[in-house]
């Protein structure tokens, strides 16, 4: 059977459009359709990196004269695909992504209309390959790991003696320790799991320090670098972070092995539950 030309653009632009959505959905932003009324594909970010599940664009087709009466006379002309500039601006990427799409709507979201053309899908998967370079950036393995287990960053997997394992509670006594020997007045949480652990008090000003693991970070195993690599793990998941970061002021590392510790304010965490912390090789 022949299909004809109303016929032949539907089934092409419906397919340009679930491609697009297929080259989202491959750097992890979400893909949703909110409801049934709803004409708009929503792009979002996982809940894994964004709690709130911020949308960060749309798509949707072009050419549509509503209302529909008859769904066979539809004739798609085009997949329209918005991104929100403050969004891309977040993650530094707004100049690249607008220099490909050159358009964008008085509320500084960028736009452009596909076709379903060899060039245009080239131009959606080099969109979504900025976006991917931009989210990494930002989130780092939190992106990277998404929809994957996150022991993996763990592999190499080492054998370890049981005088460097990292233990707890031995890091918040020698935390506290260290805090006396500098001045500080210092009383630690007997909680099991508390927001913090050790409330550190001098010349009338009082820090919450929660204390963790401060780990080499084995992606950086191979490195050539001058300095030894490590990252501060402070919180379980997003929801952890939720609940505790504002009962924080300070995050300190220690590490047993090198009996080295490290310490960051808690505004390093904010859009992040893990920080990199450097310190040169002797």
């Amino acid at each position: 059977m022949r299909l004809n030309k109303k016929e032949y653009e539907h089934g092409n632009i419906q397919k340009l459009l679930v491609k697009i959505c297929f080259f989202f959905k491959s750097i992890n932003l979400e893909i949703s359709l909110p409801s049934e009324r709803s004409e708009s594909v929503q792009l979002l970010i996982p809940k894994e990196l964004d709690v709130g599940n911020m949308q960060i664009g749309s798509i949707q087709y072009g050419g549509v004269k509503y209302p529909l009466i008859d769904k066979s006379s539809i004739n798609l002309k085009y997949v329209e695909v918005r991104l929100k500039g403050d969004f891309l601006r977040k993650i530094d990427k707004y100049n690249e992504v607008y220099n490909l799409l050159q358009d964008k709507d008085a509320n500084d979201w960028l736009k452009y209309k596909f076709t379903y053309s060899k060039e245009d899908i080239i131009l959606a998967k080099r969109v979504a390959t900025i976006l991917s370079s931009g989210l990494e950036k930002k989130y780092g393995s939190e992106y990277l790991t998404i929809g994957i287990d996150k022991s993996i960053l763990d592999l190499p997997r080492q054998t370890i003696s049981s005088s460097i394992m990292y233990n707890q509670d031995e890091a918040v006594k020698v935390i506290s320790d260290i805090l006396v020997a500098q001045g500080f007045n210092v009383s630690r949480s007997s909680q099991v799991n508390p927001n913090y652990h050790i409330l550190a008090a001098a010349n009338g000003k009082t820090a919450k320090i929660l204390v963790r693991h401060l780990q080499y970070d084995y992606a950086y195993k191979e490195s050539t670098l001058p300095y030894q690599v490590y990252k501060i793990d402070a919180f379980e998941n997003f929801e952890d972070q939720k609940v505790k970061l504002n009962d924080i002021d300070f995050v300190v590392g220690y590490n047993f092995k090198d009996k080295a510790f490290a310490c960051l304010a808690i505004e390093d965490f904010i859009e992040k539950k893990a920080e990199l912390y450097t310190k040169n090789k002797d």
